[in-house]
């Protein structure tokens, strides 16, 4: 039976010879850093968490949300300063907030800025930009020479959609990022009057209304080809907000009639729930209408009242196998019973942890080791942590470590750790 460790006895813990946890332990720690406010205190995290735990901690994957004027000059700082982590980042996620696109006047952040600040590390390997300016992303992205894996944008609001991702392309071919990935959310009205051609030339769609699933339906009935879109982001049951739609819910007709024209080439998959008994009725259409083994990446999201499409942005992975799954512990179980048992690898977001520490009973220990243990190919099991703004102050420590320490062993025993 597995307990959560008091956070005292976590700090007590033994350590390895040169005085830090043990490599074994970091090593599965990929830390995410999405701050709404407070990027300084983002980095102070940062640095904290880097004390506690020891330099042989890699943070792989960076996310930081930019949202006031004068943040982003912060974080610029923290990362000149901080080389041994900024080193090793093989993914940045970088979210301007609507506060500072609005205040254009103000806006600190200039593409050479960003450029330095990719650039710095050594690693990188995936640009992640959300909530940009058209222009913005075509000034920035022509400057970077480090060559990059993969560019994805998201969030930059239908008007600028089309337009960034068509005067991108040229210099994709130019800069020989052949594996781009491009993400754009349809919030609006504005693409129903726009001349489509006949086949969509982007490899991926992330849908942030529900209206554009009626939408993306309707010209696959007119004959535009689908088959290049490889990525969907669909919202399924969003409570009704106020909309110029007279559809602003899609009923399971529209989202069948779109799993059945967007093509073979459909590899990775997100639906999007605002409630967690809708799941049972969104998997029930998904399955009926979509081959889920050929999928190489589905990711479930279950929307809480405080959540907002368009604003919460879960990321996609690219690795054959991958099925991130985000929800409760209860919905967590309920889907990895139906997914397939070729289940290579396994992700789980927690979004609350200071609320999932509270559900760590021990049948739902019980049930997600259970559940877990039924890929006999299992390979890999991650688990990130989001951690919640509180004020000014942002508490990582009394709840996700603990986590950890309280997951691992149970992973360990399984023999499920597996290290980069």
């Amino acid at each position: 039976m597995l307990l959560p460790l008091p956070y005292n006895e976590i700090l007590s813990s033994p350590r390895s010879s040169t005085g830090f946890i043990p490599p074994e332990i970091v090593h599965m720690i990929l830390l995410h850093i999405r701050k709404d406010r407070y990027t300084l205190s983002a980095c102070s995290l940062v640095c904290q968490t880097w004390r506690y735990i020891g330099q042989s901690l890699i943070f792989r994957d960076f996310h930081v949300t930019i949202g006031l004027k004068h943040s982003f000059p912060d974080f610029q700082n923290f990362m000149a300063t901080t080389p041994d982590i900024s080193k090793h980042i093989q993914k940045f996620h970088l979210h301007l907030s609507q506060q500072l696109q609005v205040e254009a006047t103000y806006y600190p952040i200039r593409p050479r800025s960003l450029v330095n600040l990719f650039e710095r590390c050594a690693s990188l390997r995936e640009v992640y930009l959300g909530g940009i300016f058209r222009q913005f992303a075509l000034d920035t992205v022509p400057q970077c020479s480090r060559p990059l894996r993969k560019l994805v944008l998201y969030d930059v609001g239908s008007v600028d959609a089309l337009l960034v991702v068509m005067q991108l392309f040229p210099l994709i071919e130019e800069m020989h990022l052949p594996q781009m990935v491009s993400i754009f959310s349809i919030t609006d009205a504005g693409l129903h009057n726009r001349i489509l051609p006949p086949t969509l030339p982007i490899p991926a769609f992330v849908l942030s209304h529900s209206s554009a699933v009626a939408f993306l339906a309707d010209i696959a009935k007119q004959g535009c080809l689908l088959d290049n879109i490889h990525s969907l982001k669909l919202p399924f049951a969003i409570e009704p907000r106020k909309t110029t739609f007279p559809h602003s819910v899609p009923d399971r007709v529209q989202l069948s009639n779109l799993l059945r024209h967007v093509g073979r080439n459909l590899r990775q998959l997100e639906l999007r729930f605002a409630a967690e008994p809708l799941i049972s009725d969104g998997m029930d259409v998904l399955w009926k209408n979509f081959d889920v083994s050929s999928c190489t990446s589905l990711q479930i999201v279950k929307l809480t009242p405080q959540s907002r499409p368009g604003v919460t942005f879960a990321t996609f992975f690219q690795r054959m196998g991958d099925i991130p799954v985000h929800s409760g512990w209860e919905s967590c179980v309920w889907l990895l019973v139906r997914l397939p048992e070729t289940l290579q690898s396994l992700q789980f977001i927690l979004d609350d942890v200071s609320k999932m520490s509270g559900q760590l009973s021990d049948g739902n220990w019980t049930k997600l080791q259970d559940t877990i243990l039924r890929f006999p190919v299992l390979q890999t099991v991650e688990f990130m942590m989001e951690d919640k703004v509180n004020g000014d102050s942002i508490s990582l420590n009394e709840y996700e470590i603990p986590l950890v320490y309280q997951i691992l062993p149970m992973l360990k025993e399984a023999g499920l750790m597996r290290f980069p």
